[in-house]
């Protein structure tokens, strides 16, 4: 992935990434985000996003100079939108470990000596709002898997990336709530403190987060009852 102000074309890492067949075709769309941050990407490779595609194809229809500003936009986030879009997949890159039977893949994010749980579960939660803004599920489920990785997460960082994905995301959401709801049961048995005092606020506050946690504790607790069985 390539980012400057020579707006330099990004996605040459994968050749067989869904974006490769674009690579030697297509118009091209400059793309500034925020910071000034440029990029000038295939119109095709655009189009996986049906939220960019409308984009595109507003400046073609009204013969405008064929240039994207996205002010909202952090480039850091939105670049390994692009980085997927031409890839298949971001940085931190998903990667199989094959074990001696060479059937068994352990399934771990590359370099993890650079993986700081902590900081990277909100780059995902970033990377899973911008997924949902620009309507790329296969990238939502994506960062689901990576979010999954991050064994060593604090709970204090666990917590903050859940509220902010449950205030950015519609509460129709599936994907994420199914995540909470799996992964938060053992969570909130052991939380206490600030994080429980801030958690309360937001169930006293009503919505989605609420009712999910009701319903991930109550599943942990159906749980525990089987298992004693």
């Amino acid at each position: 992935m390539a980012t400057s102000q020579k707006m330099t074309p990004v996605g040459k890492t994968r050749p067989d990434g869904p974006g490769s067949r674009f690579h030697a075709s297509g118009k091209l769309f400059t793309i500034i985000a925020r910071d000034s941050e440029t990029w000038i990407v295939h119109d095709a490779v655009l189009s996986q996003s049906p939220v960019l595609a409308r984009m595109c194809q507003t400046l073609m229809s009204e013969a405008q100079n064929q240039l994207i500003k996205l002010p909202e936009d952090d480039h850091n986030i939105f670049g390994r939108v692009l980085e997927y879009l031409y890839c298949g997949d971001y940085s931190p890159w998903t990667t199989c470990t094959y074990m001696a039977d060479g059937i068994t893949a352990k399934i771990h994010l590359t370099a993890p000596g650079d993986i700081v749980p902590d900081r990277d579960a909100n780059l995902f939660a970033n990377m899973y709002i911008t997924a949902d803004k620009y309507q790329l599920d296969l990238l939502q489920e994506l960062t689901i898997r990576k979010i999954k990785l991050l064994h060593t997460l604090t709970d204090h960082a666990y917590y903050a990336m859940v509220q902010k994905v449950y205030e950015a995301v519609p509460s129709s959401d599936a994907r994420f709530r199914a995540y909470f709801m799996d992964s938060a049961p053992l969570r909130l048995r052991r939380l206490q403190g600030p994080e429980l005092t801030k958690l309360l606020e937001k169930i006293e506050a009503g919505g989605a987060l609420a009712r999910d946690c009701f319903e991930a504790q109550h599943k942990g607790f159906m749980k525990e009852k089987e298992g004693k069985r």
